[in-house]
C-alpha cells in the first residue's frame, strides 16, 4: 500500500514537474514566444508611432515578426490600413513595412540581420497621407 502510494506521489511530482517547465518555456523567446499586446494612437501625415518593444533573441533574419490589427477607430474601419515596421532604439528600420488590414489576422515581415538579438520596438504610421488621427491595437511577435 506504501510502495503504491510512494508511485502516485512521484507521478505526480513528475507531471507537475513537466507541466512546470512547459509553461515556463512558452512564456519565453524564440519559437515558443507569446504574442504580446499593443495600443497606440496613429498620428496624421505618416508620423511614426513606436507602440512597444521586445528582445529579439534570435540569430536568423529569416525568422519574421508578426503583427495583427484587431482594432481601430478610424472613420472607415472596413478599409483600415496600418503600416507597421520594427526599428532600433536610434530609429533605425530593421525591416522594410508591412500594411496590415484590420481584422485580417497576422501578417509575417521578414527582418535585416541588424534586428537580431537585441531589442527592437514595433513602430506604425497610418498608410495615407491625411489628417487622421486614430487609435490601434492588437498584438505582435516579435519573432
Amino acid at each position: 500500500m506504501r510502495k503504491k502510494f510512494l508511485e502516485k506521489i512521484s507521478l505526480l511530482s513528475l507531471t507537475a514537474f513537466m507541466l512546470g517547465t512547459i509553461a515556463v518555456s512558452a512564456a519565453g523567446k524564440g519559437e515558443n514566444t507569446k504574442a504580446q499586446f499593443y495600443q497606440g494612437v496613429i498620428k496624421e501625415k505618416r508620423t511614426n508611432t513606436t507602440l512597444d518593444y521586445a528582445y529579439r533573441d534570435t540569430e536568423k533574419k529569416s525568422d519574421p515578426f508578426y503583427v495583427k490589427l484587431d482594432y481601430s477607430n478610424e472613420d472607415d474601419k472596413n478599409l483600415t490600413v496600418t503600416r507597421f515596421w520594427l526599428e532600433n532604439g536610434k530609429g533605425d528600420n530593421l525591416c522594410n513595412t508591412v500594411d496590415v488590414t484590420l481584422g485580417k489576422g497576422y501578417y509575417a515581415q521578414n527582418t535585416y540581420q541588424s534586428a537580431c538579438s537585441k531589442r527592437v520596438y514595433l513602430t506604425a504610421e497610418n498608410n495615407n497621407w491625411d489628417i487622421n488621427v486614430y487609435r490601434i491595437s492588437g498584438y505582435w511577435i516579435e519573432e
